[in-house]
């Protein structure tokens, strides 16, 4: 008789507590998906200035600046009313090369862009050519220009593939 009490109490609780586990994987559902909601919640200009920090983290040239609203446009070609975020940082070419353009177009504006970025790759290929300090010119030569997550990249670098993989950490 014992044995059949015993056998009904597992049963019993191996109905029950599947189901508390469950709930508690439901719990964690929706504690994950919250996470990454407030993830995608972070700003864009928030996110991009992590990716800008990390990639320069690791390069050593100085007169590094960041782009501005008020120079996007002469320096870098690119329309502010066909931009929803960017992050640009550049030198002023006394030291090298060494720029990294992340811009998210505005719907419908991703050609424009596109084509600024390629007018300011040939700008840097020009300036490079008479100019070739630090391979400046071989690294202007092989710049990329690409699209990852609704934005459009273009790396300027000595190492193009170390700065790929840190956008794409987080860039998906």
């Amino acid at each position: 008789m014992s044995k059949k009490i015993i056998a009904a109490v597992l049963s019993v609780c191996m109905f029950i507590l599947p189901l508390f586990g469950c709930s508690s994987k439901n719990s964690d559902n929706v504690s994950d998906s919250n996470s990454q909601n407030v993830q995608t919640a972070e700003s864009d200009e928030e996110l991009l200035a992590t990716v800008i920090n990390e990639i320069y983290s690791e390069i050593d040239i100085t007169s590094l600046s960041d782009a501005t609203d008020d120079i996007l446009k002469e320096q870098f070609y690119l329309n502010p009313d066909s931009v929803e975020s960017y992050a640009i940082r550049y030198t002023d070419f006394k030291y090298g090369v060494a720029d990294v353009m992340i811009v998210k177009p505005k719907e419908g504006k991703k050609q424009d862009v596109l084509t600024s970025l390629e007018t300011r790759k040939q700008s840097r290929i020009s300036e490079c050519e008479n100019y070739d300090i630090h391979n400046s010119y071989q690294i202007a030569q092989r710049a990329e220009i690409y699209e990852r997550g609704g934005y459009v990249i273009m790396l300027m670098l000595e190492d193009n593939e170390a700065a790929k993989k840190i956008i794409e950490q987080y860039i998906v």
